[in-house]
């Protein structure tokens, strides 16, 4: 959530795939938290979105897209 909040403009490429990546293991195991992290990937999503990136290619090159 905090990295949410972080400018675009610093955020790294590899932070865009972290979106997808880092927090589902840790949050899996609790319904809360499931949800929270769900939340934290559409927060995520609309600023990357708003910035610009490409979306889609992002979801590829992790594994959650077409």
């Amino acid at each position: 959530m905090q990295h949410n909040l972080a400018d675009l403009g610093t955020w790294e490429e590899v932070e865009y795939d972290l979106v997808y990546t880092k927090m589902d293991r840790h949050c899996a195991h609790d319904r809360f938290l499931a949800a929270l992290c769900e939340t934290v990937k559409l927060e995520a999503e609309r600023k990357m979105e708003a910035g610009n990136v490409d979306l889609e290619s992002v979801r590829r090159r992790v594994g959650k897209g077409p």
